[in-house]
C-alpha cells in the first residue's frame, strides 16, 4: 500500500493508533482472531487480548513497549485469579 497500513491520530483524548498490521500477529483478520470486544466511550470496539498485546510489544522491542510489559503481565495474572 502506498499510504501504509498503520497510522497514529492525535485526538483531544490522546493518541489513537489505527493498525492494519501488527507484528507478529499479522494483518487485520489474524489480529482480530486474537482480540476481544471492549466498550470505549459508548462504542463497542475490538482490542487485542493481553496475551496478544504482550507478544506484539515484545516483537516491537522498543523501550517504551518493553517498559509496560511487566504491568501488562501483572494485569494478565490478576485476570487469571479466581474471584474472591
Amino acid at each position: 500500500m502506498l499510504a501504509g497500513l498503520n497510522f497514529t491520530l492525535d485526538t483531544h483524548l490522546g493518541a489513537l493508533d489505527l493498525l492494519g498490521e501488527v507484528a507478529p500477529l499479522g494483518e487485520f483478520l489474524q489480529a482480530a482472531a486474537q482480540s476481544e470486544i471492549a466498550e470505549l466511550f459508548g462504542f463497542r470496539v475490538r482490542v487485542l487480548s493481553l496475551e496478544a498485546l504482550i507478544r506484539a510489544k515484545r516483537t516491537a522491542n522498543r523501550t517504551k513497549d518493553l517498559l509496560v510489559i511487566p504491568e501488562l503481565e501483572a494485569l494478565l495474572e490478576l485476570r487469571k485469579r479466581p474471584p474472591g
